[in-house]
């Protein structure tokens, strides 16, 4: 009773501290898009073969009953190349009824403003499954396509948005994606896997059709619906061209509220750096008043030094860049979506000294006797060791799981919480560190309580 209470005003106490502040944040592990278990014949010399219902690509969530071991396997071997943060996208439209297991390409059908049956056990077994092996982040990303998709210009005579604004098209998408993220906090709220929404894949700065408008609604609906906490989104991500942050700015601004990050698709080519883009991010920020607003890289080539070079420089040079999140899609291999999915495991370009060591943000003594410990900070997982010495530093041992509790509080920071050893009195003061394999945190000294 006394470690539930201690929890509990712990996290009472985390959920109202604020991040205004503007100094550099550290870079997280990030991890994969993981989007299609299957490319199946599709490849750079056969494009056709995207839709194709039996030889297509299979989305995860709209197709993982077909091979649940196979794509356990695959988020294992994400996890064992080192990353620890995942992003699963919805691709969705209003499909036509007769479609084989109710999808279309990369699209699961959203024409009942929620997921089918068996694309909500999809689900709900992918999120275990994301729990289960360890993952500590999701990207959930919605992504609006074809039939539903509010960008498509006048003129196109299949899409429902062609003649103007379609609110029935906007009450089905709204729903459809406020339904399945409250399946997604159902499944994780419990869990130490913080959660990240995208409410329109690469959508912001768009102003085609009716895009402009309907960001503004969903926006203003999303703030309405979350009561006003919109600590678990980045609104809109953005497929990066110039000024095109600016453009989401304003629009969030014209609204009322601005995320406390934002996110960007980046793939260099040759004459346009990741360098020279994100140069170009930065800029974009300090012109409109949110310098040092984190930024997501939530797109780029898989394991490209290039890609991480750049964004060293661009930390160096004072963006606040911390997760790198990899596309399966290698550098130079010209029109494609997809390389083979195997170049996601491989990740030790973006697994840097400093995305690897825990970041410490405050700590301290709790529980009615004082022996339990609190640690609030981030890139904390269930490998992370907490090293405790006395206070005449004497090496007292180490805690591993599952003598700690890794939880996550509403403003994206991660909390540890333990008993302390019995060697280890809380009433002499002590020191601490945290590590996660060789790479280790700063030691902190902790004064005895009421000194």
């Amino acid at each position: 009773m006394k470690s539930n209470l201690f929890f509990i005003l712990t996290c009472l106490l985390f959920n109202t501290l604020t991040a205004a502040t503007t100094q550099a944040m550290p870079m997280e592990i990030g991890g994969s898009n993981y989007v299609i278990w299957s490319r199946g014949d599709y490849s750079a010399s056969n494009l056709g073969a995207w839709y194709d219902p039996v030889h297509g690509v299979r989305p995860v969530i709209g197709t993982y009953h077909l091979k649940p071991k196979l794509v356990e396997q695959q988020l294992r071997n994400l996890y064992k190349s080192g990353q620890r943060k995942i992003a699963l996208v919805l691709w969705f439209e209003a499909v036509r009824e007769d479609a084989p297991y109710h999808i279309h390409g990369h699209l699961v059908d959203s024409s009942l403003s929620k997921l089918r049956d068996q694309h909500e056990k999809n689900l709900r077994a992918v999120l275990k499954l994301i729990n289960k092996i360890g993952f500590t982040q999701l990207y959930f990303r919605f992504a609006i396509n074809g039939l539903s998709d509010p960008a498509v210009g006048p003129g196109v005579s299949w899409s429902s948005w062609s003649k103007g604004w379609n609110e029935v098209g906007y009450q089905q998408n709204f729903k459809f994606l406020m339904s399945t993220r409250s399946i997604v906090e159902e499944e994780l709220k419990n869990t130490a896997v913080r959660r990240m929404y995208d409410l329109g894949v690469e959508l912001g700065g768009i102003e085609s059709g009716q895009a402009v408008p309907y960001q503004k609604r969903l926006w203003s609906d999303y703030i309405k619906a979350t009561k006003g906490d919109i600590s678990d989104t980045y609104g809109f991500s953005i497929a990066h061209s110039t000024n095109r942050l600016s453009k989401l700015i304003n629009l969030l601004m014209s609204v009322g509220k601005i995320p406390k990050s934002f996110a960007t698709d980046i793939y260099p080519r040759p004459g346009y750096s990741m360098s020279t883009a994100l140069s170009e991010v930065r800029g974009e920020l300090d012109r409109n008043g949110l310098s040092g607003r984190e930024i997501i890289l939530q797109e780029t080539f898989a394991n490209d030094p290039s890609v991480y070079q750049g964004v060293a420089e661009a930390r160096a040079f004072g963006l606040n860049l911390t997760t790198i999140m990899q596309w399966p899609l290698q550098a130079g291999l010209g029109d494609v979506h997809f390389s083979t999915l195997g170049v996601l495991n491989h990740f030790d370009n973006y697994l840097t000294a400093e995305s690897k060591t825990p970041s410490i943000q405050s700590s301290g003594f709790g529980c009615v006797d004082q022996q339990c410990l609190w640690i609030l900070g981030r890139n904390f997982t269930h490998e992370t060791k907490i090293k405790i010495y006395s206070a005449n530093k004497k090496y007292l041992g180490s805690i591993a799981q599952p003598n700690f509790r890794l939880s996550n509080n509403e403003k994206q920071s991660q909390l540890i919480t333990l008993r302390l050893p019995v060697a280890a009195s809380a009433s002499k003061g002590l020191y601490y560190s945290l590590e996660n394999g060789t790479a280790l945190s700063k030691t902190v000294y902790l004064k005895a309580p009421g000194k």
